[in-house]
């Protein structure tokens, strides 16, 4: 009965049937393989943004920056708050 219903419909018919079969095996397989690496990615780019954020603490606290409105608005006025940002950009690209 197969081979009946393959050789009777249109060529078109087989086309789109067969195209569905292997977008569906495709989808299938990208499903898997992104539920299978995506837990690995997330935890790399977790690990980068805590690298990048102890790198900004411990400039600041190197540089004895204090929290008060006057001294941060020195501070990212300053070219030093323009370096931090620019090492930081490098480091995420």
């Amino acid at each position: 009965m197969k081979s009946n219903f393959f050789s009777s419909s249109s060529i078109l018919k087989n086309f789109l049937i067969f195209n569905f079969i292997v977008f569906l095996v495709l989808g299938v397989f990208t499903y898997l393989y992104l539920k299978a690496i995506k837990p690995n990615l997330i935890k790399n780019r977790s690990e980068q943004h805590s690298i990048i954020i102890n790198n900004t603490s411990e400039h600041i606290n190197r540089l004895k920056v204090e929290f008060t409105k006057e001294s941060a608005t020195e501070f990212f006025l300053s070219s030093t708050a323009t370096n931090i940002s620019f090492a930081i950009s490098e480091t995420i690209i």
